[in-house]
């Protein structure tokens, strides 16, 4: 059985045909809407009211959805032209590469416009903006300004060690400004990567 769907005329008629056996109007039905109904594989109730209508239109298609203006509406985004086009741009989301949807609609609200979390996730999956783990680099510690810093440190160390200062030491322990997201939202042509802090802490 197929599912229930909208009937256009050739299943109006179709519909008629297997009921009463003829294309023209009768008064005695020759099958049942169950019978009908396995023939043309449609639910019994879509072929009884398609059958009602019919014969209560005067045998005559009729298309109710002329008369329905809301679905002839263009369905409206509240997301399309110049906003969209921000909102995919690399530069955009990898600025925004930490924050949550409740940020990026806070965001979007000081551009002057309003839109839900949920509208804002729909408008990224169906543009292959997709929430992710993304890549990121520590390039600090592949710098040469980090020797310079570890000679300071050892330098100031031996300088409290003379003077007798108490020192606590944690073993492998670091204390630093790289935490951060591991997933965020990436597009799928273009990967968005972390920016982590250039000083440690």
């Amino acid at each position: 059985m197929r599912p229930r769907a909208y009937l256009d005329e050739m299943d109006l008629r179709r519909i008629h045909y297997h009921r009463f056996g003829s294309e023209e109007p009768t008064e005695y039905p020759v099958r049942t809407y169950k019978e009908v109904a396995k023939a043309c594989r449609l639910p019994i109730t879509t072929c009884h009211h398609a059958i009602q209508r019919y014969l209560r239109d005067g045998h005559k298609f009729v298309d109710r959805r002329r008369n329905n203006f809301k679905s002839c509406w263009a369905r409206k985004r509240k997301i399309q032209g110049p906003l969209a086009e921000y909102l995919l741009n690399h530069g955009v989301l990898t600025a925004w590469a930490g924050y949550s949807l409740s940020r990026r609609c806070q965001e979007i609200k000081l551009l002057g416009h309003s839109v839900t979390r949920a509208t804002l996730s729909r408008f990224y999956r169906q543009n292959k903006v997709r929430y992710v783990v993304c890549q990121y680099q520590y390039q600090q510690a592949r710098a040469k300004t980090i020797q310079r810093q570890v000679q300071q440190f050892a330098v100031q160390l031996a300088r409290r060690t003379a003077r007798g200062d108490n020192i606590v030491y944690f073993d492998e322990t670091s204390c630093h400004m790289w935490m951060r997201k591991r997933t965020t939202w990436s597009s799928c042509y273009r990967p968005v990567k972390f920016r982590l802090n250039k000083l440690r802490g």
